[in-house]
């Protein structure tokens, strides 16, 4: 077989699938119920966000939901853990009656909505919401869905065969051995098709078409109010760069989070960590910090693809060069520095470093604003009224592209 094939003959299985470019995986035990609830589930998700492609954008990378069978009486409860970004939820299973129809429904639905509300952005998500109930219909679709368990029962009985082993003891087949020494590979040739990338209507692009690459918990951020960026020198632990929050607890979580996820060593780099110089000549010292997932250190991006990735600028408006001059220089000294959360005061005057939640890092990007092209994914941090320090005689810097393109958009 060429592509990997599950038969559920494990004890623990797992469904999968892509909203949306979020990655949702169901993990369920061997159980007849719970398997339909875990199909309905996932059905009932695609229902809800299918047409919603040009509307809402997932800000998370991926989410687990972990079904527990309960012996008790009601139709769903969940928890979210935001460490893990997993959901756990017990049931019992998705019987419907004339009595619970309404109650699976809406407890359905309370857990799509907290998904939207936690992992997914909108211009406007109550205006969303409303506007998929009351012109796409998405009652009726809904309602068929969540009768997916009663529809599979009355068509394969009290007790379908859906899983590997049940086909094995009723059939009893005769066991083969592989004439093979060594198990067949195949070389797929996909060819890569290296092209301008062409703009392709969002309402026709399919949800395994787009892939969402974040590091950034959006409402933990919004929480965590990031308001500071520096570095120091530890006596034991080298050069370490801090990020202030306002909310230390929720910027305390944000790196809980990284650890959890990366370890306390970022050996893959996947946060990227850029630093941008020069982004007004009329006060050349300033200079924007932009944090993002790097997209680098993942599969190779296709020209079919699109792809979102979250990040966070902050500006500091320094006053002399001294202080990034010095951090240049010990990081080329050094290689490597542990970043670190730290909580600002309310006065902005004092800075308390969390070193126990420190993460190393071998990688920081140090780069002139003019160098930013039309293609790095640092552009974001370029604003339509900038003015970059360009070096002189150079009336080819690739931020103009940017810039230039920005006033004709308002101008127009």
């Amino acid at each position: 077989m060429l592509h990997q094939t599950m038969f559920m003959s494990e004890d623990k299985l797992r469904l999968s699938t892509n909203i949306l470019g979020c990655k949702f995986l169901i993990k369920f035990p061997k159980d007849i119920e719970i398997l339909l609830v875990a199909e309905t589930l996932l059905a009932f998700l695609e229902g809800f966000f299918a047409t919603s492609i040009s509307e809402l954008m997932a800000h998370t990378e991926a989410i687990t939901i972990n079904i527990i069978r309960t012996e008790e009486d009601y139709s769903l409860i969940y928890t979210y853990d935001e460490l893990t970004t997993e959901y756990n939820i017990t049931v019992n299973n998705f019987d419907i009656t004339t009595e619970n129809r309404g109650l699976i429904h809406d407890s359905i639905l309370n857990l799509t909505i907290d998904i939207l509300v936690r992992h997914f952005m909108s211009k406007d998500n109550m205006s969303h919401i409303e506007n998929l109930f009351k012109k796409e219909e998405i009652q009726e679709r809904l309602s068929l869905i969540v009768q997916h368990r009663n529809f599979t029962i009355n068509l394969l009985g009290d007790t379908p065969r859906l899983f590997f082993n049940n086909w094995i003891d009723y059939l009893n087949p005769s066991e083969y051995i592989s004439k093979r020494k060594i198990p067949i590979s195949y070389n797929l040739d996909i060819k890569k098709v290296n092209k301008e990338f062409e703009y392709k209507d969002l309402d026709k692009v399919r949800h395994n078409e787009i892939e969402t690459r974040s590091v950034i918990d959006m409402p933990l951020w919004e929480e965590a109010k990031w308001k500071g960026f520096g570095f120091l020198l530890h006596p034991r632990e080298g050069l370490g760069i801090f990020i202030a929050y306002e909310n230390s607890d929720a910027g305390i979580t944000i790196f809980n989070k990284w650890i959890n996820d990366f370890g306390e060593e970022d050996k893959l780099d996947l946060v990227k960590i850029t630093i941008i110089r020069g982004v007004d000549e009329r006060n050349p010292y300033w200079y924007r910090v932009h944090i993002s997932a790097n997209v680098d250190v993942y599969n190779p991006l296709q020209s079919n693809r699109f792809f979102t990735v979250l990040s966070r600028v902050h500006e500091m408006n320094a006053n002399t060069p001294e202080n990034m001059a010095k951090l240049i220089d010990l990081f080329n000294t050094m290689k490597k520095y542990k970043l670190y959360p730290a909580k600002l005061s309310h006065d902005g005057k004092e800075i308390e470093p969390f070193f126990d939640k420190g993460i190393l890092k071998t990688t920081l990007i140090i780069k002139d604003a003019w160098e930013i092209g039309e293609n790095d994914l640092d552009r974001v941090v370029i604003k339509k009224n900038d003015r970059p320090l360009i070096p002189i005689g150079n009336t080819n810097a690739p931020v103009l592209k940017i810039i230039n393109k920005a006033e004709y958009e308002q101008n127009m």
